[in-house]
């Protein structure tokens, strides 16, 4: 997947994404490799070095055209050494949500854990956040 920054423009398939903390459930996990799908334009999936059994589809929130803000922690910042707020990218997990009984689905965004990606240092975060400590701020664009 190529991430383009304001000041520049980097390919972070070429090293592993390391997640200090894992992810949300799969805190054993800390090397991931992001992956754009094939088919997709808009599609990635982040998958754990060593396990090829387990993958995270995400994409930018602004393919919901939506504007989305992220408030980080000092101490979030301090996992991803930040610099500059130009090195982050944003990602959503998405989860395909089948009706019952039926062929119709659609994907689901999970706003309230987004991933956090420091791109020139390949580190990232997964950011948990609940209603009444990180509200959430998104607005549709139009």
């Amino acid at each position: 997947m190529e991430i383009n920054t304001q000041n520049s423009s980097e390919n972070i398939n070429e090293n592993a994404i390391h997640f200090p903390n894992g992810l949300l459930g799969f805190e054993n996990l800390k090397n991931f490799h992001l992956v754009s799908s094939d088919t997709e334009k808009d599609l990635h999936w982040l998958q754990p070095e060593g396990d090829s059994q387990i993958e995270f589809a995400v994409t930018l929130p602004s393919v919901f055209q939506v504007n989305y803000e992220v408030n980080l922690t000092d101490d979030e910042e301090k996992t991803l050494e930040i610099e500059d707020n130009d090195e982050i990218v944003v990602l959503v997990t998405l989860s395909k949500n089948q009706k019952e009984n039926t062929d119709n689905s659609h994907l689901n965004a999970n706003f309230m854990g987004p991933i956090i990606i420091n791109v020139p240092k390949k580190l990232g975060l997964q950011k948990v956040m609940n209603h009444n400590e990180n509200p959430v701020t998104i607005t549709m664009r139009g």
